[in-house]
């Protein structure tokens, strides 16, 4: 009999409801609460309960009409004229009629009992694993826990097994390493050919999210090769020495799995156990190929913040800045701008000269393009400075840690999104701090916010959102 005759045709309905989300969560839920207490079913009325207060936590709000069964269901349950919250029961009953769930009569109690049939306990569990990453991260954790079982008189009759899902582990492990190499060799080979503008963007919500997060961190942090590489290496060792726990996993594979013969058995175990001995000085090879590939990508992407930050495109860049500052009047700042471009007395860099801040500080000392405003208005001094034309002395580092110091009022943390981000200086600051934020010159730091999918627009620009903390001092 097949998987699928056991299956009800609209099995997979809940997956691509417009609540598909909830169900799943939902579904998770009543895994748990079933499994946990390690029973194979639990009373309809109390799993009700259960779901209620957790739905009710949440804040879920369910929208059934949409669902092909919305008026037979609706029906039933008005003429049951059941106590319980109504969504609820429809939810149930929704479930049971997609055969995620089973309700039967417990013959002794006399009250409905709910579980989960196996092919509904399978999909749960990998749906499971596909949220918690299980296939992405925990390789060593994993592995070391399945040879940590050899140690286990109850569990030694199933020790074969476990040899092969850490062979598996292996594996899997080592083919994400080299995948995650490549992709960071690809992500250097298109950055090294994009222009500079985007950097700030590719970096945080493109490589932080899809690299770092999804794979570095994990590797090198939660599932880290230097505590675990010694006991792994120890175990396998003692198994290839120790005849007799050998023998037991020969048992194991032959009495429970149904090898052929002994001799066979021996020798896959021998081939796996030495393989994998092998896999750890390839797993630090790939780790350590990662560190260093994923620290040549932070160096590019640092040399082009550092570029965007320092490169001045001369007046024009001045006066487009100019525009950004001045949103109040952005029609009366652009006519002054058009006036005053046309006076003869302007000068202009010449096309292939580089600029530099030092000689920009020589040219300031002539007047090179004045503007003329209200008495309401700035003066020359303030217009001049809020264009920028002393922005290589305000953007140091100490200026840095002074300005977000000031803007925390007294806090020890604060969102970015939180302190007043609103224009280009604020943005460039923001890269400058997280570049910097661990220098001994500076009195504050910046952490990228994990899983912040909001990040801050403010006119053309867009980053992410950073938690800016102030250096304990000692």
């Amino acid at each position: 009999m097949s998987l699928f005759e056991k299956m009800d045709p609209s099995f997979f309905t809940i997956l691509v409801s417009k609540n598909r989300d909830i169900y799943v969560d939902l579904l998770l839920q009543i895994h748990d609460c079933i499994y946990r207490n390690q029973t194979m079913s639990m009373e309809r009325a109390l799993l009700q309960d259960l779901l209620e207060d957790y739905v009710q936590d949440k804040k879920y709000e369910i929208d059934f009409q949409e669902e092909a069964e919305y008026s037979d269901i609706e029906n039933e349950l008005r003429s049951e004229k059941d106590v319980y919250d109504q969504d609820i029961q429809f939810l149930l009953r929704l479930f049971e009629k997609h055969t995620w769930i089973n309700v039967d009569l417990h013959m002794d109690t006399m009250k409905k009992m709910v579980s989960l049939p196996y092919h509904s306990r399978v999909f749960i569990s990998f749906v499971n694993d596909i949220i918690k990453e299980r296939e992405q991260i925990g390789y060593l954790i994993r592995i070391h826990a399945s040879l940590k079982d050899m140690d286990d008189p109850v569990k030694i009759e199933d020790s074969y097994q476990h040899i092969r899902n850490a062979y598996a582990d292996f594996k899997e492990l080592i083919l994400t390493l080299e995948q995650t190499n490549a992709r960071i060799r690809d992500y250097y080979a298109i950055q090294v050919k994009k222009a500079s503008t985007k950097i700030y963007h590719d970096f945080f919500d493109v490589y932080y999210g899809d690299i770092v997060e999804g794979y570095v961190f994990p590797t090198l942090v939660e599932d880290s090769l230097k505590r675990f590489k010694n006991p792994v290496a120890g175990i396998l060792e003692t198994l290839l020495q120790e005849e007799a726990v050998k023998e037991k996993i020969v048992d194991s594979a032959v009495s429970h799995y149904r090898v052929a013969s002994r001799d066979t058995a021996k020798k896959h175990i021998e081939e796996m156990l030495y393989a994998m001995y092998n896999d750890l000085n390839i797993v630090e090879t790939l780790t350590a190929q990662l560190v260093d590939s994923d620290a040549g990508y932070r160096r590019l992407a640092k040399q082009k913040i550092m570029y965007l930050c320092n490169s001045d495109q001369g007046l024009k860049g001045k006066l487009v800045e100019l525009i950004h500052h001045m949103k109040e009047e952005p029609q009366r700042v652009c006519e002054q701008i058009s006036e005053s471009i046309n006076i003869q007395q302007t000068r202009y860099m010449e096309r292939d000269e580089v600029y530099t801040f030092e000689r920009r500080r020589r040219r300031d000392e002539r007047e090179v393009m004045t503007f003329t405003f209200e008495e309401s208005t700035q003066n020359q001094e303030e217009l001049e400075k809020r264009i920028g034309f002393d922005r290589y002395a305000r953007f140091t580092r100490e200026s840095i840690s002074a300005y977000y110091a000031e803007k925390l009022h007294g806090e020890a943390v604060g969102k970015l999104k939180d302190i007043g981000v609103k224009d280009m200086d604020d943005y460039i600051r923001s890269i400058l701090v997280y570049v910097y934020g661990r220098d001994r010159k500076m009195d504050v730091q910046a952490t990228l916010i994990p899983n912040q999918t909001e990040g801050i627009t403010e006119g053309d620009f867009h980053y992410p959102n950073l938690l800016i903390k102030r250096k304990v001092t000692k």
